[in-house]
């Protein structure tokens, strides 16, 4: 459905406006940040740096007449102060020393302690490589703490995220759109995502407009979101909001990710170390580490708590052991900046899939670990001897509920799905049973040893079955299968579980012998002890539909009951299908 904009009802103004959209944390809803979109670009006149006209449009933006009008609707957000203005700077910006002077001179003119709480964003479809004198600019400006994103990372924007090493990069939407049906640029979104946050950058995943490209967004390890499924662009600052609640009633849906379970053992292996800020003194810096001999690295955050990196021992060592360290670093005519010894390093929100942690300390350079932050803000950090635990503590009970021949979850792992399904009362599920026909006949035929191998046929099938959303696939034992699909019409169901069948009818026929597939079945003793003619294996298949916002008032073992009773319908039908939908309330059939 074609979401609205506010730009499609309101009138286009007469003179240069701004626009905000807002830039929210991708797993609690928390806004970050606002976007400031200039419209109506073209008018002849704009705000100038005291409020009155300026007929001149070069001569405004030249001296931050852009930049003062946005900060101005943007400090019309009552929460404003908690907030990080996203500013973006105009082309012609580029390569005008007068105009970055401008921009400059604003940005200088803004209260103490403001700069934090800006960021300016370049786009890479209008400069692919930044001339030195820019990145000169720029960097003076994160000198004082302003923040750079670079938009269009994944495109033409790699060039540019290599000469600015920006805080922030936002993905170019040409891999965000359709992601969650286009399986290699999901895979190349990730590796973008894995990159970015390799060397320090945090990701922004812009354009969303559909929420299973948001669930997609999260899965890869996206930090931040934005797009008209959030919110679109507002020129009434008063429309916008602090929290955006449905971004964290998706995430509660969503059942993709690592689980209470891990993010138990998250929390458990986070090291609360003090960090040390980044306007803080150098000298205050050489205390820290005279006060704890053994502390190899500090976390350094901003005056918002938000992590900048960490500054490591060997950094400073020469002052820290020279005879005359520390009256270098207190004389005015030797100052340094603590930037120049801060270390960046990647960040993860304490909510970030596990798996997704777990590849930044499978990179290609080593790590201290990494720092750990809720809602952008530093909470601790989690070096590698903890991830290692975990990802230990991981592989130990993934262990001990794996089938051991098939390597799919097992019984406790599929009831664990069927709960959350029940609960998820939001989304449909679908719930797919498989159980092979005559299966037992092949095995007393064959013997145990080909028996295994048609199942590990099966399960590699359900393997190579990928489907575009939710699908979870366990093993119950046997030859007896389970799929779980979330928010997939009833059709596509029934058509991918049609196929399956279909082509495991076809390829379990090379496990028979030349003779059996002339006759069309085996001959082999049945459980009376009668000898039988038993045709060639095919697999029966049960689809429980859960409705989308249906009462679900059933437990595991009743759904169990349920797909017992439809098995039996299913081997007696035709082809082998036996599909219903669970009823609002239960009775003796609980199926419609």
């Amino acid at each position: 459905m074609k979401k609205s904009t506010e730009s499609e009802s309101m009138q286009m103004p007469d003179r240069p406006d701004h626009a905000f959209q807002p830039i929210v944390n991708i797993h609690s809803g928390v806004c970050y940040g606002y976007e400031a979109t200039i419209i109506n670009a073209d008018a002849k006149s704009v705000a100038g740096p005291s409020g009155q006209d300026c007929r001149d449009s070069l001569c405004a933006r030249t001296h931050g007449g852009l930049y003062q009008h946005a900060v101005t609707k943007f400090n019309a957000i009552p929460w404003n102060a908690q907030a990080c203005l996203f500013f973006n700077i105009d082309s012609w910006l580029y390569d005008e020393t007068n105009g970055m002077d401008g921009l400059i001179d604003a940005l200088a003119k803004e209260p103490p302690g403001s700069a934090g709480k800006r960021c300016l964003q370049l786009s890479a479809r209008l400069m692919t490589s930044p001339s030195g004198k820019l990145i000169e600019r720029l960097n003076q400006l994160r000198r004082q703490g302003v923040r750079i994103a670079v938009d269009g990372f994944g495109g033409s924007g790699m060039r540019l995220f290599y000469d600015l090493r920006p805080d922030y990069v936002k993905l170019d939407p040409f891999f965000i759109d359709q992601m969650d049906c286009n399986r290699e640029k999901r895979m190349i979104a990730a590796c973008l995502v894995s990159v970015a946050h390799q060397l320090g950058s945090m990701v922004i995943a812009q354009r969303v407009a559909d929420e299973s490209v948001f669930h997609e967004c999260r899965n890869i390890g996206c930090d931040l979101v934005q797009g008209d499924l959030i919110q679109p662009s507002m020129t009434d600052p008063q429309r916008l909001r602090k929290t955006y609640s449905a971004v964290r009633q998706w995430c509660e849906h969503d059942r993709r990710g690592s689980g209470l379970k891990d993010h138990s053992l998250l929390r458990a292996g986070i090291e609360t170390i003090h960090p040390v800020r980044s306007d803080a003194p150098m000298t205050e810096i050489l205390d820290a580490f005279k006060n704890h001999i053994t502390r190899t690295f500090f976390p350094v955050v901003n005056p918002y708590s938000e992590p900048v990196g960490i500054i490591r021992e060997t950094s400073i060592k020469e002052f820290i052991y020279s005879r005359y360290g520390r009256f270098v670093l207190e004389n005015q005519a030797f100052s340094r900046n603590i930037d120049e010894f801060i270390t960046r390093i990647p960040q993860v929100d304490v909510r970030m899939p596990i798996d997704h942690i777990m590849d930044l300390f499978t990179g290609n350079e080593p790590l201290e670990g990494v720092l750990v932050t809720r809602d952008m803000a530093y909470v601790g950090f989690l070096n590698t001897q903890s991830m290692l635990k975990i990802l230990n503590e991981k592989k130990l009970a993934l262990a001990r509920d794996q089938n051991p021949l098939s390597n799919l979850p097992g019984n406790h792992c599929i009831v664990e799905y069927v709960s959350q399904a029940l609960q998820d009362t939001a989304a449909s599920y679908a719930l797919v049973y498989f159980d092979f026909d005559n299966f037992k006949a092949y095995n007393d035929h064959y013997g145990f040893r080909q028996g295994d191998r048609v199942i590990l046929l099966f399960a590699d099938l359900l393997k190579s079955h990928i489907l575009c959303r939710d699908r979870f696939v366990g093993h119950v034992g046997g030859d007896d299968f389970f799929m779980g699909l979330k928010d997939i019409p009833l059709g596509e169901v029934v058509d991918e579980v049609t196929a399956i069948a279909s082509r495991f009818r076809d390829n379990v026929r090379g496990f028979y012998r030349h003779t059996a597939i002339e006759r069309g079945c085996i001959q082999a003793l049945d459980r009376e002890g009668q000898l039988k003619c038993f045709p060639l294996m095919t697999v029966s298949s049960v689809i429980l539909d859960l409705p989308a916002d249906g009462q679900r008032i059933y437990s595991p073992e009743e759904i169990g009951t349920v797909i017992a009773k439809m098995k039996k319908t299913a081997k007696q039908s035709a082809d082998k299908l036996s599909v219903a939908s669970l009823m609002p309330r239960w009775d003796s059939e609980a199926v419609s």
